[in-house]
């Protein structure tokens, strides 16, 4: 896992704006969700708050959350864990 100094922001941007099927302020959402996650990633950029957390960090609701994080997971810039059960499905930030 990067800095968030080393990350390539305009590249996942590109990624991001490449998927024209969500609308454009969901894009845009996504983009400063990723941003914003850095603060909350450990230093291997894994990210362990449940969802109704990270949705109060950035002030949203959690189905906005999962539609966010669906866009970065499309674009290549998370990686979900997969389902188990009721268990916390954590994730980590990836770097373009």
């Amino acid at each position: 896992m990067a800095s968030r100094a080393e990350v390539d922001f305009r590249l996942a941007r590109r990624r991001i704006e490449a998927l024209t099927h969500y609308p454009p302020v969901r894009r845009a959402r996504a983009l400063a969700a990723y941003v914003g996650a850095f603060d909350l990633a450990d230093a291997d950029g894994r990210v362990d708050l449940p969802a109704a957390g990270i949705a109060a960090e950035f002030d949203i609701s959690v189905v906005s959350w999962l539609h966010l994080r669906a866009v970065l997971e499309e674009a290549g810039l998370v990686e979900v864990d997969e389902h188990r059960g009721g268990a916390l499905r954590g994730w980590r930030l990836l770097t373009p």
